[in-house]
């Protein structure tokens, strides 16, 4: 994961808004963060939002976060 602005995945960079993110990838409530998760090409996604704005943008390896509850227990690893 990275907060920095120059990283950026599926048109969003921290900072930007997280409305694109609602109906197109998985989410996930954990904490006081809402994490979405998007599979691309080699990899997934990781998007983490606090209070509509995306706050930090990643990509996780394809294994530990397919299916719902692995996903689940993937993200409460953070």
């Amino acid at each position: 994961l990275s907060s920095s602005r120059r990283h950026g995945a599926f048109g969003l960079r921290p900072g930007s808004r997280a409305r694109k993110l609602q109906g197109r990838a998985r989410r996930f409530g954990i904490g006081p963060n809402t994490w979405y998760l998007r599979r691309g090409r080699g990899a997934t996604l990781v998007f983490k939002v606090r209070r509509g704005r995306v706050r930090e943008v990643g990509i996780a390896s394809s294994g530990p976060s397919r299916g719902r509850v692995r996903a689940r227990r993937f993200l409460r690893s953070f």
